[in-house]
């Protein structure tokens, strides 16, 4: 409810809040909560993470490779078969020839350190073109990854007997519930997709699990676990998810309790649980709406001092984009400049080990400079002025995607179905079969949707933000049928809704930057400074070309840079492509 209050002899509303109120700014704009690990060293990395390319590097694919063998381990525990990949997948295909027996039976023979170990086989075989690119090898990978599942399984094997007897919530005035067999209203579920536009967050749980009124998440590290754990990044993220199901748990359910556990810790992965109260769900809030208030502005926060920026790993970065959008550049000591911290490598964020409280700032007593930016990057008044062009032009284009993706929850059902964005009364014909870390399923059903093959879509039973939900692909439509890939099972799916991710709008915005990379002649050429050069050799003309279709052909054999045809349909296009070839 709102208040009327006199302010300068005019009356005003305002709301009246209290200790649990939260104030959200742009809702509609959902933040991923990976989002605030890299506001808690600076908010400036928030934006030029989205416009700085990184590539698929080995600990990234060692990450992953754990990922996936722990999460399916713990799928495997699950005794209620839901979800349950092992099981299913017995159900499906049926149990090997020699009669192995069934999941239970063969991972009674299997260690747990076994078992992820057959789930690493299936999941290098998933990553063989990403381990290419990033040209490492696989005997490399399984040596890297070996300390990480050993560290796992130990874990594991003192945890299994408790994994589904989990505490009641950290609230004190909540009484434990009574013990006895629960694994029937277990449910495991890897990578679960939530969305809570009441608070302009998104998120993906590592692995979520509940049980009868309680729900516990759990996130795993599989960096580098040295200093004091858990260090602040991961604490935001968890934070983060803590906000994201405090939004979406039912109010019979008590508080989820939440782990995060570090892989990287010799001998045993270390387990800290993370509690969340009102404040620290506040601060969430608080950083979200510091790094939308810079989103929507495209100008952000002032920098964090010449102690932060010495130190940050993606100086360069920053002095850079600060030097063609003219934001204000960070600053840097004198006497810290020449030092060379360990952690100026590729890794595109600050270490999180630093102890916030442990800096102190001096700058009183110490020269403060101002970094200039590379002479490999133009800083004249025409490449600002290009590169802020389309900077602009990108945030509107930006801005459209976040009102079309906020229609998935501002519009009905209906309104979505009517526009050809959804699709429902779904119905699964057959079981789920195993693909790609992940699950093909195939739906009959009445198409009158635009949906296409290729689009990401969200399935779910019924309600893509308040009911069941998970990300997949479509793989096949038609009139009556429809086949998806999805990241994991849900019950009951009846719902598909296309869901227009900013991924392509991000790699836009990194291909951006990468521009100012190129060579000088290609930035003048794009930039219409100077025109494209040709050849003055003659070219034989057809006399069944038109002129257009001939000129078209010469130059294309005369260019040294571009060229550029256009035509209606009809025109002959082709026939000049292929005469171009021969």
């Amino acid at each position: 409810p709102f208040v009327t209050v006199e302010y300068k002899g005019r009356s005003r509303n305002c709301y009246k809040g209290n200790s649990y109120t939260l104030a959200i700014l742009e809702p509609d704009i959902l933040l991923n909560i990976t989002d605030l690990n890299q506001a808690q060293y600076c908010s400036r990395q928030y934006l030029l993470n989205r416009m700085i390319p990184s590539g698929t590097s080995a600990a990234t694919i060692r990450g992953n490779l754990v990922h996936h063998s722990f999460k399916e381990l713990l799928k495997e525990h699950d005794q209620g078969k839901f979800n349950s990949r092992q099981a299913q997948e017995d159900d499906i295909i049926g149990s090997p020839a020699g009669g192995d027996g069934t999941a239970g039976e063969r991972e009674a023979k299997e260690t747990p350190l076994e078992a992820m170990q057959r789930h690493l086989e299936q999941a290098l075989k998933l990553n063989s073109i990403e381990m290419a690119l990033a040209s490492v090898s696989i005997a490399t990978l399984r040596e890297e990854v070996a300390p990480h599942l050993e560290s796992l399984a130990h874990w594991y094997e003192s945890e299994r007997n408790t994994l589904w007897d989990m505490p009641g919530a950290y609230s004190p005035d909540e009484q434990s519930e009574s013990g006895g067999e629960q694994s029937s209203g277990n449910q495991v579920r890897a990578e679960t997709f939530l969305l809570a536009p009441e608070i302009g967050l998104r998120g993906r749980l590592d692995l979520f699990w509940q049980q009868s009124g309680r729900q516990r998440l759990l996130e795993l590290k599989t960096g580098g676990a040295s200093g004091d754990l858990p260090k602040q990044s991961h604490r935001w993220q968890v934070n983060g998810y803590h906000a994201l199901l405090a939004v979406r748990r039912d109010s019979k359910m008590k508080k989820a309790l939440a782990t995060l556990l570090y892989s990287g810790t010799p001998g045993r992965a270390q387990a800290i649980g993370i509690p969340a109260t009102i404040r620290d769900l506040q601060r969430v809030n608080e950083t979200r709406n510091i790094l939308i208030l810079n989103r929507i502005t495209s100008i952000p926060s002032a920098p964090p001092g010449p102690s932060r920026c010495t130190k940050c790993a993606m100086l360069e970065q920053c002095q850079t984009i600060s030097s063609l959008l003219q934001w204000q550049p960070p600053q840097i000591d004198a006497q810290t400049e020449q030092m060379n911290p360990a952690w100026h490598d590729d890794v595109a964020a600050p270490p999180a080990e630093i102890d916030e409280g442990s800096e102190v700032e001096q700058a009183d007593t110490q020269q403060i400079i101002t970094l200039a930016t590379p002479k490999s990057l133009s800083t004249d008044r025409q490449e600002r002025e290009f590169f802020e062009k389309y900077y602009k032009l990108l945030q509107i284009e930006g801005r459209a995607g976040e009102q079309q993706q906020a229609l998935l929850w501002v519009t009905p059902v209906e309104e979505r179905i009517e526009r050809g964005t959804a699709l429902r009364g779904l119905e699964l014909q057959g079981k789920p079969s195993i693909e790609n870390d992940g699950w093909n399923l195939i739906f009959h059903c009445n198409n009158t949707s635009e949906l296409r093959e290729g689009d990401e879509i969200l399935l779910s039973n019924g309600n893509p933000v308040t009911g069941e939900v998970v990300s997949g692909t479509i793989i096949a439509i038609s009139p009556e049928s429809l086949t998806i890939w999805a990241r994991e099972l849900i019950a009951h799916p009846t719902l598909i809704d296309r869901y227009d991710n900013e991924l392509v709008h991000v790699r836009t915005l990194q291909n951006l930057f990468r521009w100012q990379s190129a060579p000088a002649h290609l930035r003048d050429l794009v930039a219409g400074r100077i025109r494209p050069r040709f050849r003055g050799e003659a070219v034989n003309w057809r006399s069944d070309f038109n002129n257009e279709q001939n000129l078209a052909v010469e130059r294309a054999l005369q260019m040294q840079d571009y060229l550029l045809i256009h035509g209606p349909p009809g025109t002959g296009k082709s026939s000049v492509i292929a005469e171009i070839v021969k």
